[in-house]
């Protein structure tokens, strides 16, 4: 089972590779102008990635970034493709929530995009519920007092 530990700077091409190869998986190609953050990870999301790692190899990232008072979104979670549904996603997620709560957080919510089935079933799948679907997203939130 891979480690997960907070992103040190050392990690960034390798997060940033990862979510990039994500994103071109989902969407057939990569558009850096819709994802200005990606080129700048570290200061658009400062102390809340989280990266998982195998054999010293980034495998998975995720990030929790404050949203308003009480409430925190998880945003940029990826997981290397052949290692899917092996549980680093559910670990890199639980240990985001276990973050929300030690920043004193009540909700943690987050968006999909609609079509990426697998996404929204992992997150129905961890306690997450649907909120609403605007566009081609949906949103989901956890109330932390029911995980």
């Amino acid at each position: 089972m891979p480690v997960v530990a907070a992103l040190q700077f050392e990690d960034i091409p390798a997060v940033q590779a990862l979510l990039i190869a994500g994103l071109t998986e989902r969407w057939g190609h990569y558009d850096a102008s819709r994802n200005p953050d990606i080129s700048s990870f570290r200061v658009a999301y400062g102390d809340g990635a989280l990266v998982a790692k195998e054999r010293g190899r980034v495998v998975g990232t995720a990030t929790l970034r404050p949203l308003r008072p009480g409430t925190a979104e998880v945003v940029r979670m990826s997981v290397a493709a052949p290692l899917r549904r092996h549980g680093i996603g559910s670990l890199l997620l639980s240990q985001l929530l276990e973050q929300a709560r030690e920043r004193g957080m009540k909700e943690v919510v987050l968006e999909t995009t609609t079509t990426w089935t697998s996404a929204v079933a992992f997150y129905s799948k961890q306690g997450f519920r649907k909120t609403h679907v605007a566009g081609s997203d949906t949103y989901f939130a956890l109330t932390l007092s029911e995980a």
